[in-house]
């Protein structure tokens, strides 16, 4: 193999997703054939299995049973016969536009023969390319070596002009037709055009065994002389110069087919990408949220306390039991509206989920990532890192932070007195727990009640034992004060859980879908640089 095959192998065998095996197999069919081989391509119409007859009955060589002359489909399957030191291959014919199985599986099955072949012969009606254009300019770019892509405008005599009655006329449209086909492709002088009329007047028919003397008339202008000499020239070249030709040729196709694939992929990658952004945008600023409402919480929480003891040392009218209820009900207050903030960003929370959710970029990163449990089990320890579970958590999250909501706002919206007796707040669904805060810091708050009263009843003249009680029952409310952040900082670590659960997933998976698409990328770009080198 040259130096060009060696390196395209060696990046298909790095490149991502790629099976190599596979390529391998696909070249074997050509690589141990012992002969050169020559493959007859082109739409159903074009008169290949005419041609092939006409080549085997002039160099009589028997005609197979899997030859048939027919203008409808009749050729299935690729097939080959040994002609004069070649092998002759015919294929199925080309169905570009064609929406059946059967018309797909004929064109895979030539494309496929055409790109294994040492030479390739496409043949054409005298209105030359129409539909399989595109296909037919995609294989003259496919990097055919000199003297190896032939083509032939077969069955001329059904051009309009008779050879017998106008000879002139006929050879100026032959050459006419010519010049039109390499404009079309843009075919260059070194590639072969053969105008040939290989059966004139359908003098053959659809007969399988045909005296080659029913042709003699036509043989001094229908141009199958020199088609054949050249076919038969074949067997003469090196063959390995021929396979060399063709390995290049076949690898380099493979660069190129599995470079479109990857960038496909690409584009793909690209939009879980952006999917994958907007989930780490939305998981920061959701996360920041939550740690300034939890600030902010904190900070009020402070305050509300420090205004009841202040408020209690001053009022002389108030008892103890006055005190306490006081000092609840701030908690209380404190504890709702701040559950109110939490309901709040949780509700955004749920709706750019919702949104999220909705976009095809979710939904396809969803399917990229995804893997059955079963499947994730069965991996290596070391290669489990790299599957993500999280459809879930997609299924999942949505009712049960609704839920969870629902739950948390009927408990912290409801009288202190219907909540007395629970010590902590009900864990909703998973999503929210919470604390009955001011019932959890009744001891305390007792405590402070009564250093407050104490206060009140040390006289005025008693100034440090006044401050040294007063002291005292600030520290207790700090106390209290504890009690609640702890309960709290529950609350607040339930709810960045919800949050890493509806948008962390994607988040976590940002910087593998982006080394993806970096590795895709090189690739992409070294084997551009492979298929374009000459």
């Amino acid at each position: 193999m040259t130096q060009r095959v060696d390196d395209a192998r060696t990046w298909l065998e790095s490149a991502p997703g790629v099976d190599l095996e596979a390529f391998d197999t696909r070249w074997a069919s050509l690589a141990q054939a012992q002969k050169p081989v020559v493959t007859v391509f082109g739409s159903y119409d074009t008169g290949k299995s005419s041609l092939i007859r006409r080549i085997l009955v002039d160099s009589g060589t028997a005609i197979p049973d899997w030859l048939t002359i027919s203008a409808r489909h009749e050729t299935f399957e690729v097939s080959e016969i040994d002609v004069d030191g070649y092998l002759l291959r015919d294929t199925p014919g080309l169905a570009v536009e064609a929406e059946d199985v059967r018309g797909r599986a004929n064109t895979a099955a030539a494309t496929d023969a055409i790109a294994l072949t040492d030479i390739g012969v496409v043949t054409l009606t005298p209105q030359l390319a129409t539909a399989e254009h595109g296909a037919l300019t995609k294989l003259v770019d496919a990097g055919w070596d000199t003297g190896t892509l032939w083509f032939v405008i077969s069955r001329f005599d059904e051009a309009g002009i008779d050879a017998d009655g106008d000879p002139d006329g006929y050879r100026e449209l032959a050459e006419r037709k010519a010049r039109e086909l390499r404009e079309s492709l843009h075919l260059d002088g070194t590639v072969p055009v053969y105008v040939v009329s290989q059966d004139y007047s359908q003098l053959g028919g659809s007969d399988r065994h045909v005296d080659p003397s029913v042709w003699d008339d036509s043989r001094p202008w229908d141009g199958m002389q020199q088609l054949e000499d050249d076919l038969k020239a074949v067997a003469d070249r090196p063959l390995a110069a021929l396979r060399d030709a063709a390995a290049e040729r076949f690898w380099i196709a493979a660069v190129r087919t599995v470079v479109a694939e990857l960038e496909e992929h690409r584009a793909q990658i690209a939009g879980f990408a952006e999917g994958a952004e907007r989930s780490s945008d939305r998981l920061n600023r959701a996360t920041k949220e939550l740690q300034v409402l939890d600030d902010a919480a904190r900070s009020a929480l402070h305050g509300v306390l420090n205004e009841s003891v202040d408020r209690s040392v001053i009022r002389l009218d108030v008892d103890r039991s006055q005190i306490v209820a006081d000092l609840q009900d701030s908690l209380t207050t404190w504890h709702q509206t701040q559950a109110r903030e939490l309901e709040r960003l949780l509700q955004e929370i749920q709706a750019g989920d919702d949104s999220q959710r909705a976009e095809p970029e979710w939904r396809g990163l969803e399917n990229l990532l995804a893997t059955d449990a079963d499947e994730m089990d069965s991996q290596p320890a070391e290669e489990r890192a790299d599957y993500w579970v999280i459809a879930d958590i997609a299924a999942a999250i949505g009712p049960q932070l609704v839920k969870g909501l629902r739950e948390y706002v009927k408990l912290a919206n409801e009288p202190l007195g219907k909540r007395a007796a629970a010590t902590t707040m009900v864990k909703a669904s998973g999503v929210l727990q919470a604390a009955n805060i001011a019932q959890a810091a009744l001891p305390v708050v007792l405590e402070v009640a009564g250093m407050i009263d104490d206060f009140r009843l040390t006289s005025a003249s008693e100034g440090a034992a006044r401050k040294r009680v007063e002291q005292q029952a600030r520290a207790a409310a700090r106390q209290a004060e504890s009690i609640a952040l702890d309960r709290w900082a529950a609350t607040v670590e339930e709810t960045r859980r919800v949050i890493d659960q509806t948008f962390g997933a994607h988040a976590a998976v940002m910087e593998k879908v982006r080394a993806d698409a970096d590795e895709i990328a090189s690739a992409i770009e070294r084997g551009r640089q492979l298929s374009q080198r000459s």
